[in-house]
Protein backbone atom coordinates (compact mmCIF):
# COMPACT_ATOMS: atom_id res chain seq x y z
CA UNK A 1 0.00 0.00 0.00
CA UNK A 2 0.96 2.98 -1.22
CA UNK A 3 1.68 5.88 2.01
CA UNK A 4 0.34 3.23 4.86
CA UNK A 5 2.26 1.84 7.49
CA UNK A 6 1.45 0.77 10.42
CA UNK A 7 1.80 2.00 14.60
CA UNK A 8 2.58 -0.49 17.11
CA UNK A 9 0.22 0.11 20.38
CA UNK A 10 2.63 2.09 22.83
CA UNK A 11 2.66 4.31 26.10
CA UNK A 12 4.09 7.38 27.22
CA UNK A 13 5.30 8.22 31.15
CA UNK A 14 5.50 11.79 32.42
CA UNK A 15 5.62 13.66 35.57
CA UNK A 16 4.16 17.08 37.21
CA UNK A 17 6.79 18.93 38.69
CA UNK A 18 9.37 17.53 36.79
CA UNK A 19 12.05 18.47 40.15
CA UNK A 20 11.44 18.72 43.62
CA UNK A 21 13.04 20.76 46.39
CA UNK A 22 13.26 18.52 49.63
CA UNK A 23 14.69 19.92 53.13
CA UNK A 24 15.66 17.03 54.87
CA UNK A 25 13.40 15.22 56.76
CA UNK A 26 10.39 16.01 55.00
CA UNK A 27 8.81 14.52 51.58
CA UNK A 28 8.01 15.75 48.40
CA UNK A 29 5.16 14.33 45.78
CA UNK A 30 5.01 14.22 41.91
CA UNK A 31 1.92 13.44 39.79
CA UNK A 32 2.62 11.00 37.25
CA UNK A 33 0.54 10.05 34.05
CA UNK A 34 0.56 7.69 32.09
CA UNK A 35 -0.79 7.96 28.28
CA UNK A 36 -1.83 5.31 25.76
CA UNK A 37 -1.02 5.69 22.35
CA UNK A 38 -3.38 2.95 21.29
CA UNK A 39 -2.44 0.52 24.25
CA UNK A 40 -4.66 -1.01 26.00
CA UNK A 41 -3.34 -3.30 29.33
CA UNK A 42 -1.84 -2.89 32.69
CA UNK A 43 1.33 -0.85 33.28
CA UNK A 44 3.40 -1.33 36.39
CA UNK A 45 5.41 1.22 37.87
CA UNK A 46 8.77 0.80 39.87
CA UNK A 47 10.66 3.55 40.68
CA UNK A 48 14.58 3.80 41.94
CA UNK A 49 16.89 6.62 42.79
CA UNK A 50 20.03 7.48 41.60
CA UNK A 51 22.68 7.49 43.23
CA UNK A 52 21.70 4.92 45.54
CA UNK A 53 20.67 6.20 49.11
CA UNK A 54 19.22 4.57 51.87
CA UNK A 55 18.12 7.89 53.07
CA UNK A 56 15.64 8.65 50.58
CA UNK A 57 12.73 6.33 50.08
CA UNK A 58 9.75 6.35 47.00
CA UNK A 59 6.37 4.76 46.95
CA UNK A 60 4.04 4.78 43.96
CA UNK A 61 0.15 4.55 44.70
CA UNK A 62 -1.65 2.87 42.87
CA UNK A 63 1.40 0.74 41.76
CA UNK A 64 -0.13 -0.16 38.57
CA UNK A 65 -2.60 1.65 36.11
CA UNK A 66 -4.28 0.13 33.31
CA UNK A 67 -4.95 1.64 30.40
CA UNK A 68 -7.75 1.54 27.62
CA UNK A 69 -6.77 2.71 24.16
CA UNK A 70 -6.41 6.32 24.00
CA UNK A 71 -7.01 6.37 27.81
CA UNK A 72 -4.58 8.28 30.53
CA UNK A 73 -3.83 7.23 34.31
CA UNK A 74 -2.24 8.55 37.12
CA UNK A 75 -0.27 7.79 40.17
CA UNK A 76 1.32 9.81 43.14
CA UNK A 77 4.92 9.66 43.33
CA UNK A 78 5.91 10.34 46.84
CA UNK A 79 9.54 11.17 47.91
CA UNK A 80 10.42 10.74 51.78
CA UNK A 81 13.85 12.09 52.73
CA UNK A 82 15.43 11.42 56.45
CA UNK A 83 16.57 13.90 58.88
CA UNK A 84 19.91 12.67 57.61
CA UNK A 85 20.29 12.35 54.44
CA UNK A 86 23.01 14.13 52.47
CA UNK A 87 22.57 17.80 51.16
CA UNK A 88 22.53 17.50 47.31
CA UNK A 89 20.57 16.23 43.81
CA UNK A 90 19.17 13.06 43.19
CA UNK A 91 16.89 11.69 40.51
CA UNK A 92 14.03 9.72 41.24
CA UNK A 93 13.40 7.31 38.13
CA UNK A 94 10.07 6.36 37.24
CA UNK A 95 9.50 3.20 34.81
CA UNK A 96 6.33 1.93 33.75
CA UNK A 97 6.89 -1.35 32.36
CA UNK A 98 4.26 -3.71 30.25
CA UNK A 99 5.16 -6.85 28.90
CA UNK A 100 8.42 -5.73 26.01
CA UNK A 101 7.32 -2.10 26.15
CA UNK A 102 8.61 0.02 29.08
CA UNK A 103 9.34 3.91 29.29
CA UNK A 104 11.19 5.89 31.87
CA UNK A 105 10.29 9.70 33.12
CA UNK A 106 13.00 11.35 35.85
CA UNK A 107 11.87 13.68 38.50
CA UNK A 108 15.11 15.73 40.28
CA UNK A 109 15.12 16.02 43.77
CA UNK A 110 17.01 18.64 45.63
CA UNK A 111 17.89 17.90 49.25
CA UNK A 112 18.17 21.07 51.13
CA UNK A 113 19.10 22.25 54.82
CA UNK A 114 15.64 23.71 55.11
CA UNK A 115 14.36 22.93 58.63
CA UNK A 116 16.41 20.60 58.88
CA UNK A 117 15.54 18.84 62.36
CA UNK A 118 12.54 21.57 62.66
CA UNK A 119 9.17 20.82 64.49
CA UNK A 120 6.95 20.75 61.67
CA UNK A 121 3.92 21.74 63.66
CA UNK A 122 5.46 25.02 64.05
CA UNK A 123 8.16 25.27 62.20
CA UNK A 124 10.56 25.82 66.25
CA UNK A 125 14.41 25.84 65.46
CA UNK A 126 16.33 22.64 66.98
CA UNK A 127 18.85 24.79 68.81
CA UNK A 128 15.43 25.21 70.85
CA UNK A 129 15.05 22.13 71.21
CA UNK A 130 18.68 21.56 71.71
CA UNK A 131 18.65 24.49 74.86
CA UNK A 132 15.19 22.71 76.00
CA UNK A 133 17.30 19.42 76.33
CA UNK A 134 19.92 20.70 77.85
CA UNK A 135 18.17 22.03 80.41
CA UNK A 136 15.88 19.65 81.39
CA UNK A 137 19.37 17.63 82.01
CA UNK A 138 20.67 19.96 84.36
CA UNK A 139 17.65 20.25 86.01
CA UNK A 140 17.57 16.31 86.40
CA UNK A 141 21.26 16.19 87.74
CA UNK A 142 20.88 18.77 90.18
CA UNK A 143 17.55 16.77 91.92
CA UNK A 144 19.40 13.92 91.60
CA UNK A 145 22.38 15.32 93.47
CA UNK A 146 20.34 17.16 96.22
CA UNK A 147 18.69 13.48 96.93
CA UNK A 148 22.47 12.05 97.21
CA UNK A 149 23.19 15.17 99.51
CA UNK A 150 19.77 15.08 101.75
CA UNK A 151 20.69 11.17 102.42
CA UNK A 152 24.09 11.17 102.92
CA UNK A 153 23.02 14.37 105.61
CA UNK A 154 20.53 11.87 107.23
CA UNK A 155 22.87 9.23 107.59
CA UNK A 156 25.69 11.54 109.33
CA UNK A 157 22.68 12.79 111.61
CA UNK A 158 21.73 9.10 112.46
CA UNK A 159 25.55 8.04 113.53
CA UNK A 160 26.02 11.07 115.63
CA UNK A 161 22.61 10.75 117.48
CA UNK A 162 23.66 6.95 117.93
CA UNK A 163 27.27 7.49 118.89
CA UNK A 164 25.90 10.90 121.88
CA UNK A 165 23.59 8.10 123.18
CA UNK A 166 20.51 9.69 121.35
CA UNK A 167 17.50 7.84 119.64
CA UNK A 168 18.40 6.79 116.58
CA UNK A 169 14.77 6.70 113.91
CA UNK A 170 14.35 4.04 110.88
CA UNK A 171 13.38 6.12 107.70
CA UNK A 172 9.22 5.63 108.51
CA UNK A 173 10.52 7.29 111.74
CA UNK A 174 10.35 4.50 114.20
CA UNK A 175 12.97 4.70 116.85
CA UNK A 176 15.88 1.95 116.50
CA UNK A 177 17.16 0.07 118.54
CA UNK A 178 21.11 0.02 118.22
CA UNK A 179 22.49 -2.25 121.11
Amino acid sequence: MFGSFVVSPDFSISANPTSLNIAAGNFGTSQVSITSKGFTGTVSLSSAVTPSTSTIATTLKPQTVTLNSGGTGTSILNVTTMPFTPLGTYTAAVLGSSGSLSHTTPVTVTVTSGSVGANRLNNQSPAIDVFVLGLVSVILVALALIGMYLRQARRISRASNASKGGEVTSAVGDPVNLS
